[in-house]
């Protein structure tokens, strides 16, 4: 075996290599290999077999930008792949320096590139920290042949991670195809399980290489669940959901500020598990480990969370574009949480201009809900509520009967309970009705309810010949209302629009017969209306909609 030394001056940092066969081996807070130059075709060959020595946990510690001056350090400006073999001091002694032994990479400057193509990127059986530094738009790709093995058996067969920082304009990708879990369901302890982001950006291609470990139980190898993290720490951190529809089965951990631009769809699915042998549990889904932290939510697709959460005081989804499906209840006082979450129903939601809240599940209990603009929508089916302490009304409220519920006479919905509620929506949809039935939104705004009614509601005898409709609707700057009335009769014409507010009040006199009354509306903003005949013994209902 060649010893890194043996080949360089240990005072050399810039250097020239060429191929050659042997190991190169880069031991413990000492050697560095800074990479100033292009190689011819790209591929780094300096030798077959590169092993990291670095002592992780002395003077270079995980998110230390001393990380930045040890193995090895790409600043060539040009795409570099390498083939070598990675790996780490097999088997060593328990808490000698070799027991930390993390591989040290860096990625530095505009245009630098390197894509590990590797066959076997092996830790060391022990206590792995895979430290990489992105600096200067540094591009860190993992390929799809790269075999990443970060599993510890001397430890309970725990995964290690990806510890990734730098200056914000980093990036890591996963390339499409690339595989973390090769565990074959825990029968092989060949994966890795976490990345850990502090100022870094994630590019993912597809479910199989986000960080996820099936893991057995101690002394139960049949007793397997999945054990993975996606960890923002220390700073703020962005993923990119670049290609093919995702599904994140491990645990997004937020204890930064975070960034989710889905390019493409994302599912959220991650579940808290338990293994009873090994008392630990991992805590899959969407957890605000830190309080007063803000999940933004960009790009056209849809990010939809089936799985667990947890939230702390002050935590916050802020929808800016695509839409949010919420499948789960963010709070579930039933839910193991970990210590350093707070008990409670702490998540406000926030929906900008042209963005999509959807409330797909029976309730969810959060904090605060607003729309922030006239065309932000929030998405509500017959049979499921949103209970908060405070509900800001505005944009568009849209009613959907997706649970394919009958809908009949009398039948009430509680789409919302609050303590406050304030504003009203800009425009209201309501699943459509019979032509006998109406929808009844009078206690909308005070109970957060609506009713379905009859069309025309009656006190008194009325003969099918005292009939009442509408035309053309929809409309865009006239109506006319045509009632035929029994006999002569006073009458009051009130038209509502959608948030209650009382738009036109006229009194009539009726005469025995048709009677036709033409409405201006060109002036009246778009969205549904509704209409109410007070007659002398009856009342008439009816909606239309102005586009």
């Amino acid at each position: 075996m060649k010893n890194f030394k043996q080949l360089l001056s240990a005072t050399l940092v810039v250097v020239h290599l060429t191929a050659g066969a042997g190991t190169i081996t880069l031991e413990w807070k000492v050697d560095s290999i800074r990479i100033d130059t292009a190689f011819p075709g790209g591929v780094f060959a300096p030798s077959d077999t590169i092993v990291f020595s670095n002592f992780i946990n002395g003077a270079i510690t995980t998110y230390n930008p001393a990380g930045m001056h040890y193995g090895l350090q790409f600043h060539n400006h040009s795409v570099t792949t390498i083939y070598n073999l990675l790996l780490l001091p097999e088997d060593a002694p328990s808490y000698t320096r070799s027991w930390h032994a993390s591989p040290v990479l860096g990625v530095h400057g505009v245009g630098t590139k390197l894509i590990i193509r590797s066959p076997l990127f092996r830790g060391d059986n022990t206590y792995t920290k895979t430290s990489v530094a992105l600096y200067d738009s540094g591009h860190l790709v993992l390929g799809k042949e790269l075999n990443c093995d970060l599993v510890f058996p001397r430890y309970g067969n725990y995964t290690r991670q990806w510890w990734i920082y730098g200056d914000g304009t980093g990036t890591i990708e996963l390339e499409d195809g690339f595989i973390a879990d090769r565990s074959v369901n825990g029968t092989v302890a060949e994966s890795y399980g976490s990345i850990r982001l502090n100022r870094a950006t994630l590019i993912t291609h597809n479910t199989a290489s986000l960080p996820v470990y099936s893991m057995p139980d101690d002394g139960n190898p049949s007793y397997v669940r999945l054990n993975g993290h996606l960890v923002f720490e220390n700073n703020s951190g962005v993923w990119i959901v670049k290609s093919n529809n995702q599904d994140y089965m491990g645990g997004i951990q937020m204890y930064v500020p975070v960034a989710i631009c889905t390019e493409t769809n994302l599912l959220i699915s991650g579940k808290i598990w338990y293994w009873p042998n090994k008392n630990y549990y991992n805590y899959g889904g969407l957890m605000f480990y830190s309080s007063n932290r803000t999940l933004t939510k960009t790009g056209p697709a849809r990010m939809t969370i089936s799985g667990d959460m947890g939230c702390n005081p002050g935590s916050t989804l802020l929808i800016n574009e695509g839409s949010v499906e919420m499948q789960t209840n963010p709070y579930d006082p039933a839910r193991p949480m970990p210590g350093s979450i707070s008990s409670g129903p702490h998540l406000t939601v926030i929906v900008n201009a042209a963005a999509r809240f959807v409330v797909n599940t029976d309730s969810i209990n959060i904090n605060r809900i607003q729309n922030n603009a006239m065309d932000a929508i929030i998405e509500i089916a017959l049979g499921n509520t949103i209970v908060a302490d405070s509900i800001v009304c505005a944009g568009v409220f849209e009613i959907t009967n997706s649970n394919g519920l009958a809908l009949n006479l009398n039948d009430v919905f509680v789409l919302f309970k609050a303590v406050t509620i304030t504003g009203s929506f800009a425009t209201i949809n309501l699943p459509g009705l019979s032509s006998s039935l109406e929808w009844d939104i009078s206690e909308l705004y005070s109970h957060g309810r609506i009713k379905i009614v009859n069309a025309t509601r009656v006190s008194g005898q009325v003969d099918d010949s005292d009939a009442v409709s509408i035309y053309p609707n929809p409309c865009s700057s006239g109506l006319t209302v045509s009632l035929c009335s029994l006999v002569p009769q006073k009458g009051l014409l009130t038209v509502f629009s959608a948030d209650g507010k009382r738009t036109l009040n006229t009194s009539y006199l009726f005469v025995a017969g048709v009677n036709l009354i033409n409405i201006d509306i060109n002036s009246w903003p778009v969205g549904q209306y509704f209409i109410k005949i007070e007659m002398i013994d009856h009342c008439h209902f009816m909606s239309f909609v102005k586009e």
